[in-house]
């Protein structure tokens, strides 16, 4: 259920405040006394002297600039900025359970979704936990954002098309599968059409990537879990606050930005983390050796009621032998009052400035390597995912980035693409080296060839824009034999994937049913999920129309085994 498009509390990022409605205020003092308990609590942590809560009035932008990065009104707006980003978050689990009161199935879902901003209500680490499925745009890494913050069977459908064409098509549409994407929206219509209405380029290209998409390996995918690397980069919605009110805001985003170019280029695929996360002790629980500071300024202490223990977590990290790599030096508390760092804590404390041409050095004696280390590196990732259930399948897929154009957001938050001169050759030979995946059969998911390990490595092939997804089997998959027999009017197709071991991994199946000039019948393709036994069925209802001479073509995605073989009709 979609309740809105492009929804935010004010319009895209634009900078003004609200609401001061009565009630938003009482619920905002209401929020302020659950938190602090007293009032001289509240006055302690954010320098005011209110006589109560009842004293709380919001503070704007304007005023809180005014005053002063780090003064009480600056407190003040910083706590009326966070309660109304709870507020909208509160909004959509206020719709979500209407919905479920008649609906119990419901998934509640936005459309058009907006990137984080001081004013417009979003943050996307207290939003995706409140939506069942998000048909979103992608500025500043949403797409990652709301797989790191969201529940594992989120549904997210990005938005696709807009007049994009070429390999950049690819490139979305793989992006997107790995971030968590479940399929995608087109807009629209007429950018998918001739003025003869014939399918336009974009319209062509779309298809081919969908076709793919749709052959099995984006069923593989979206059962599968992402393996991040044990880095992990804080998102601080506070800190954006503070970088606000410094004049800032722009330079917060690009320190974001270069971080995690910085951590792909270095070979990590980083998992994204907010500061509630990091004091509810992720950095442990998720095995995290390096935690990555973009432009955080403010950092919590939890010395005082109502406070955040990030800076505790750090500390912990750093005597475990971990690394904590800063763009700047945080100088604030959670509530922006002054805090320098203490001296010990800002002597262990990487500087990014001075790191990050060296970052996978740096990141490697916290304990942090790459998967499979990319040769050339420039412009290309590896993401690794394992397969849901027992049988230890995983898949690692190259993910290339696209030559001759570049991906920038516009106004309204829709990526487009502009033409980017630089790049590289348009097939590219990529060395992988593979020895830290363990004993493993690599299959190419493409061609289904076996991929020869040579010297710890091995070398594929990759389009620019595209994905080049790799299976990695800790068994072999010996043989695919499939049964076709007629029921009446329905044809039952039972396959077996045969293996030296007796529990695999839940492999997909491509199944389609071929009429006998060899077109496949659109209507009668499957993708269905074998057992761990490597069995799996299917029945098919068949119409007089779809003629005689049937034949059923069954591929299994990750092993690359196909079999043929006839209908009996």
């Amino acid at each position: 259920y979609i309740t809105s498009d492009e929804t935010s509390l004010t319009s895209y990022t634009a900078e003004f405040d609200l609401d001061e409605h009565p009630g938003n205020v009482a619920a905002f003092r209401a929020s302020l006394q659950a938190r602090f308990g007293d009032i001289a609590a509240l006055n302690a942590a954010f320098g005011t002297t209110l006589a109560s809560f009842a004293a709380l009035e919001p503070v704007t932008g304007a005023q809180a600039k005014a005053a002063g990065a780090t003064s009480p009104p600056a407190a003040l707006w910083n706590a009326w900025r966070m309660h109304n980003d709870v507020a909208w978050a509160g909004v959509f689990r206020l719709y979500g359970d209407a919905l479920k009161t008649k609906d119990p199935a419901a998934r509640l879902s936005v459309s058009g979704t907006q990137e984080q901003a001081v004013f417009n209500g979003i943050d996307w680490a207290r939003l995706t936990p409140e939506l069942g499925a998000v048909c979103g745009y992608g500025g500043r890494f949403q797409e990652l954002q709301r797989l790191c913050f969201g529940a594992a069977d989120l549904r997210a459908t990005p938005w696709c098309a807009y007049g994009r064409s070429g390999r950049s098509v690819d490139h979305q549409a793989w992006s997107n599968l790995l971030a968590g994407g479940d399929g995608m929206a087109l807009f629209w219509w007429y950018s998918l059409r001739d003025h003869d209405l014939t399918f336009s380029r974009s319209g062509q290209d779309y298809q081919r990537v969908i076709r793919e998409m749709r052959s099995g390996i984006g069923k593989q995918v979206m059962q599968a879990t992402r393996v991040f690397s044990p880095v992990a980069v804080l998102w601080s919605a506070t800190s954006q606050r503070a970088a606000w009110l410094a004049g800032r805001f722009d330079a917060f985003k690009q320190a974001e930005a270069e971080v995690m170019a910085a951590l792909y280029a270095a070979g990590c695929d980083p998992l994204l983390v907010s500061e509630e996360q990091v004091a509810a002790g992720v950095l442990a629980t998720r095995g995290i050796r390096a935690l990555v500071l973009p432009m955080t300024l403010a950092l919590g202490r939890g010395e005082r009621r109502g406070g955040l223990p990030v800076l505790p977590a750090l500390g912990a990290l750093l005597a475990g032998g971990g690394a904590v790599v800063v763009s700047e030096m945080p100088t604030q508390d959670e509530f922006l009052r002054p805090a320098p760092l203490p001296e010990a804590m800002a002597q262990a404390l990487t500087r990014f400035s001075a790191a990050k041409d060296r970052l996978a050095e740096v990141l490697a004696k916290a304990g942090v390597r790459p998967h499979a280390p990319l040769t050339p590196a420039k412009g290309i990732t590896a993401v690794l995912h394992a397969i849901d259930g027992p049988g230890g399948a995983r898949l690692l897929t190259v993910l290339r980035e696209p030559i001759g154009t570049r991906e920038v957001v516009g106004a309204d938050g829709v990526p487009y693409t502009e033409r980017d001169d630089s790049g590289g050759l348009e097939l590219q030979p990529v060395r992988i080296a593979v020895a830290a995946l363990g004993q493993t059969t690599i299959i190419d998911c493409r061609s289904g060839a076996l991929v020869p390990i040579i010297d710890g490595a091995i070398t594929v092939t990759v389009q620019a824009g595209g994905g080049h997804p790799l299976a990695l089997l800790p068994y072999t998959i010996d043989a695919l034999d499939v049964t076709a027999a007629l029921q009446q009017d329905d044809l039952a197709i039972a396959w077996r994937l045969r293996s030296d071991a007796i529990t695999i991994s839940a492999h997909v199946v491509h199944v389609e049913v071929v009429s006998a000039d060899g077109t496949p019948l659109r209507h009668l393709c499957r993708n269905v999920t074998t057992g761990t036994d490597g069995r799996g069925t299917l029945v098919l209802p068949l119409a007089a129309e779809d003629g005689k001479g049937l034949h059923v073509r069954v591929h299994d995605v990750l092993s690359g085994r196909r079999a043929e073989i006839a209908s009996g009709r």
